[in-house]
């Protein structure tokens, strides 16, 4: 019985010393995080777990994600409440958004904040659904005017149409009328900013003019 376990023992010790220098060398590879980020990563999970949630992390960072926000859905995994691979697959979809040239940072926003609020994510996940529907019908309704190489302002702009898109009342013919205006007049996409899309829409509607914090969609 001793022989064999000491057998066994050398084994385990470097089944454990590998495994320390696979994670080691997992997070070595995660050069675009915050150290505040990395650490709240490493103490993580099991290693398989912990790899994925690193590279999703990572991905989403580079492709704009706010560290900040990364950090905030890190820390609040919960094993029951808010599983590991959860978190690993919004910020999948965070990366994925962001890649397209979408407003990532909106979307992550609402992981976040209903994260934040203790609500579960089969009650998070459909509000996301349709903010990135709205999304990607602003970006349809901006690209439209043509292209430009100022992303963040594109992703501004975006932002800025879906949010009218998301106003009671105010439909997409409402919002494209501003839109198609400005092309006609030859004005690049940033000069299309939240002033110019409100100002139009919501007088015709009848709506009164709500600030981005009394109109803002909750999860």
């Amino acid at each position: 019985m001793k022989t064999r376990f000491l057998k066994i023992r050398p084994l385990m010790v470097l089944i454990v010393v590998a495994s320390a220098m696979w994670t080691a060398h997992a997070f070595a590879q995660v050069t675009d995080l915050s150290a505040e980020l990395q650490t709240s990563l490493q103490a993580r999970g099991s290693d398989a777990a912990q790899h994925a949630l690193a590279e999703a992390t990572e991905r989403a960072v580079k492709a704009g994600a706010s560290d900040e926000m990364a950090r905030s859905l890190v820390d609040h995994i919960d094993e029951h409440a808010l599983p590991m691979a959860t978190v690993a697959a919004w910020l999948e979809n965070t990366a994925r958004l962001g890649e397209e040239g979408l407003p990532l940072n909106t979307v992550l926003s609402f992981y976040v904040q209903g994260v934040a609020k203790g609500y579960s994510p089969d009650r998070i996940e459909p509000v996301v659904i349709t903010v990135e529907h709205r999304l990607r019908e602003a970006a349809a309704l901006v690209d439209a005017m043509g292209p430009t190489s100022n992303v963040e302002a594109r992703r501004k702009v975006i932002d800025d149409v879906a949010w009218v898109l998301g106003l009671e009342g105010v439909s997409k013919e409402d919002v494209s009328r501003p839109i198609t205006l400005a092309r006609e007049e030859n004005k690049p996409v940033e000069e299309l900013h939240s002033p110019v899309l409100t100002s139009e829409p919501l007088v015709p509607s009848g709506l009164p003019r709500k600030s981005r914090s009394e109109s803002a969609t909750r999860p």
